[in-house]
Parts: C-alpha cells; structure tokens; sequence
C-alpha cells in the first residue's frame, strides 16, 4: 500500500502540471491540482535562463498548497533535464 497523500509533479520546459492523490474509503482519489505555464517568462527555452523561472513557479506552488506529510513524485522531460 502506498503512503498517502502523493503530489504527483510533471515539469517540461515551460510548465509546471501536478495532482495530489489522497486515499479513500473506494480508492486513490485526486483532491487537488495546480498548473503553471511559465513560457512568457522566458526568451528561449534552450538556455539556462529558464531555471530561474521554474524557481519562481516552484516557490508560488509551495506557497499555494500545504505539502506537509506528502510524498512527492517528480518527473522532468528529457529536454528539461539535459
């Protein structure tokens, strides 16, 4: 049994997706989500410079949701993450 409750994260180049799944009497249930769409902020999506925008969208999603007990589950695009 997995431990409960899970905010599932999905960061590409320019958003931000995620869902929290809690545990209920019939099963897995998502309670809560959040998108941030951050291409606005940045000029190219290939440079470096779009770091400092996830930063900021990974501080405003901590500010609006409590993660306090919650697992985290990340997974990043290829293009992010080289």
């Amino acid at each position: 049994m997995a431990d409960f409750p899970v905010w599932g994260i999905h960061i590409t180049a320019a958003s931000l997706r995620a869902v929290k799944v809690e545990d209920e009497d019939e099963g897995p249930r998502v309670v809560a989500h959040a998108a941030f769409d951050f291409s606005e902020s940045i000029e190219d999506i290939a440079v470096a410079d779009r770091m400092h925008a996830l930063d900021e969208v990974l501080a405003e999603f901590k500010r609006r949701h409590d993660l306090t007990g919650s697992r985290i589950v990340v997974s990043v695009d290829g293009i992010t993450a080289f």
